[in-house]
């Protein structure tokens, strides 16, 4: 009977979480993301769309979400999205979109991460982008020594400080890679009237069992 008693203590403990046999609590990383920046516009099917910009702001290579939930003017709910973005390295920025069928006056958001299992690859992408009519020319050129996979470049094409227009498409060849010391140049075409851009790249590298 004499060990019963610290036995039960230990499983007592255990079960109220008191004791971590693991040697630490798993850290929060939702709180080591931010949103830099929120735009939004309606296009030409009347769809309200919203991105976010997101910083990692960890020394992590993080998979990054958002949870959003728009509201009217009376406060009501109509509309509740999700999107995500694996492989978004430390010190980097990222972008969600989201898309509501009705007009909104209201968001409210909830971001997630956790370590990402994939190979980090933006921190050596760069891009030159030329304006020309109705549209950017943007060379994207992969400087690393690591294969860049589903490299995408999201245009937001700003008349003045409002949002007029988003492009987004792939940078990639038949594999969808963008190789080391590659580059790919391609359009994107604004159909309305701009006079800045905002650009933001997205990939990721191989998955790390």
């Amino acid at each position: 009977m004499k060990r019963t008693l610290p036995i039960l203590i230990l499983i007592s403990l255990l079960l109220a979480g008191c004791v971590d046999l693991g040697g630490g609590s798993k850290t929060d990383y939702s709180r080591q993301v931010r949103v830099m920046n929120e735009y939004s516009y309606t296009n030409s099917l009347d769809k309200e769309l919203l991105y976010l910009i997101v910083q990692n702001d960890s020394n992590k290579t993080l998979d990054i979400s958002a949870n959003v939930k728009a509201l009217n003017t009376a406060g009501h709910l109509v509309g509740a999205k999700t999107d995500s973005e694996y492989c978004v390295p430390a010190g980097e920025k990222t972008i969600l979109s989201f898309s509501f069928d009705e007009p909104y006056s209201k968001i409210e958001y909830v971001l997630d991460a956790s370590v990402s299992r994939y190979t980090p690859v933006i921190q050596n992408l760069s891009y030159v982008s030329q304006s020309a009519l109705d549209k950017e020319i943007v060379t994207v050129t992969n400087n690393g020594n690591v294969v860049a996979d589903f490299v995408q470049v999201h245009c937001l094409f700003f008349d003045g400080d409002e949002l007029v227009d988003y492009k987004s498409r792939y940078f990639t060849d038949s594999d969808s890679e963008l190789k080391p010391g590659k580059e790919i140049t391609k359009e994107l075409r604004s159909y309305s009237d701009y006079d800045s851009t905002v650009i933001i790249l997205t990939g990721r590298g191989k998955f790390n069992y």
